[in-house]
């Protein structure tokens, strides 16, 4: 196997372990409130983030790629409540990550 295909492969379990377990992670979210289709996919982007990269410092959810979304990011697109609940979440994820 060379060693793109193992990266390759690598990445797919990566996205199959944690891809679930993030998304369920921001679940309260998804269901307290109809969202609209910029939240679903910031939401989508910040999953994809994690499981990319296995954690993230709450700070890039007001930088960019997310800013694409709302120039002021995460607080943009979903109001300060909200926000706050995504960077909870966000820094829970995080040390989950490193206690594992």
């Amino acid at each position: 196997m060379s060693a793109h295909n193992e990266h390759s492969s690598y990445r797919q379990l990566l996205w199959f372990v944690f891809d679930i377990p993030a998304k369920n992670a921001f679940a309260t979210i998804l269901e307290k409130a109809p969202l609209h289709q910029e939240q679903i996919a910031f939401l989508d982007e910040v999953v994809g983030y994690l499981v990319k990269n296995g954690i993230m410092e709450p700070k890039v959810l007001f930088d960019t790629p997310f800013t694409h979304h709302h120039t002021n990011g995460v607080a943009g697109i979903f109001g300060d409540a909200v926000a706050k609940e995504v960077v909870n979440i966000v820094e829970e994820i995080n040390n989950n990550a490193e206690v594992a």
